[in-house]
């Protein structure tokens, strides 16, 4: 059968594109390094590459989120430790303050006072503008301070015989004592006397106070009287950390300030014991003091431990990684040298058939005649 001119030269350029288009798909492998340039070169590994890729995006959250524990948990750790030192110096102060011989115990007070107040500022410890003690609640504070007392009640003593009223260091004329009912009202000066310094209150003779009786008193002391919970002050926060895997970062501040024993409360008791010049109130409160300590020991253990295993699923999370990166390239990345080899017989038989086609497309029937 003849083969026409015209058909002949039609299959050499069809046979010659072919060959180009084989190149050019070399050099499109070699350009990207990938193997896989559309999901019809190769439909099963895609699947693996889109399910490889997969993982990388999970792993590569769980890497975030194991981050963001540690950097929570650096923070709480740095925190429950200055507590601890916290704590350890009030028990300094407590114990010196409890020996009977001790002289001025209203100077250690204004250090217990200072101790207070950093206990506040640790328990507003923040990562990333997050207070790490509110629970779900990061936006706000843990704990609200206050140094206005209303309405407590106390007994008055005998003329001249004062009593205690809870908090030392009183603003000065910021007492108002009613009775019970709150609906009469007692003049200072005229019906009692206080002694701002030590929260001693003295009923005055030929007043309009009695012995026996019980009152209510308001008052605005010099430095913080009272700690309360803020609102919503509650919740775990997880993180997780592997496909199967969840963990809590956060310690809540009733769990730390407030646990067995409550800090705040404890400091504040302490102080006011100072200030009073009470020796035999002071010793009650070292053993709640050896308690706090026990306690924020123990948290501190808690996040070790968690540190531990963060830091152990960092680890491992990073070894998976490496290894599901190989298993993505293993699949969908091309192999430089074969593609060089591929490129270099592709551009042979393409230089080949250029000059097989041209001495072809030279003959004709005219070389017969």
């Amino acid at each position: 059968m003849r083969i026409s001119n015209s058909g002949l030269r039609q299959n050499l350029i069809h046979t010659l594109n072919r060959s180009l288009e084989r190149i050019e798909r070399i050099q499109m492998e070699m350009a990207t390094g990938k193997r896989i340039l559309n999901p019809s070169d190769d439909p099963p590994g895609t699947i693996r590459a889109l399910s490889f890729r997969r993982r990388l995006d999970d792993n590569a959250q769980c890497q975030t989120n194991v981050s963001d524990g540690l950097r929570w948990n650096t923070t709480t750790e740095s925190a429950l430790t200055a507590v601890l030192e916290n704590l350890m110096q009030l028990k300094e102060l407590a114990t010196r303050a409890a020996d009977d011989a001790m002289g001025d115990r209203a100077a250690i007070g204004f250090s217990a006072d200072q101790l207070l107040n950093d206990l506040l500022d640790l328990s507003r410890s923040k990562v990333d503008e997050r207070h790490v003690f509110s629970g779900y609640n990061t936006n706000s504070a843990p704990f609200d301070q206050s140094n206005q007392i209303t309405d407590e009640i106390f007994t008055a003593g005998a003329v001249d015989a004062a009593v205690d009223l809870v908090n030392a260091r009183i603003e000065e004329g910021s007492v108002v004592v009613t009775d019970l009912s709150g609906a009469v009202t007692f003049a200072e000066g005229d019906d009692y006397t206080v002694d701002d310094a030590s929260g001693r209150i003295t009923i005055v003779g030929g007043g309009g106070m009695s012995e026996g009786t019980q009152y209510l008193a308001s008052y605005t002391t010099e430095g913080t009287s009272s700690v309360g919970v803020a609102d919503s002050i509650e919740g775990s926060i997880v993180r997780r950390i592997g496909s199967d895997r969840l963990t809590e970062v956060n310690l809540l501040g009733t769990e730390v300030f407030q646990g067995s024993v409550d800090l705040f409360q404890l400091t504040i008791d302490l102080k006011n014991a100072l200030w009073k010049d009470d020796a035999e109130a002071v010793r009650g409160l070292l053993d709640s003091v050896g308690e706090g300590i026990s306690h924020v020991t123990e948290l501190l253990g808690i996040v070790g431990a968690r540190a531990e295993r963060l830091e152990n699923q960092d680890l491992q999370l990073q070894s998976d990684r490496i290894a599901l990166e190989g298993f993505l390239s293993d699949v969908e990345n091309v192999d430089l040298t074969s593609a060089v080899v591929r490129m270099q017989a592709e551009e042979m038989a393409y230089e080949t058939a250029l000059a097989t086609a041209a001495r072809m497309l030279e003959i004709s029937l005219v070389n017969y005649l």
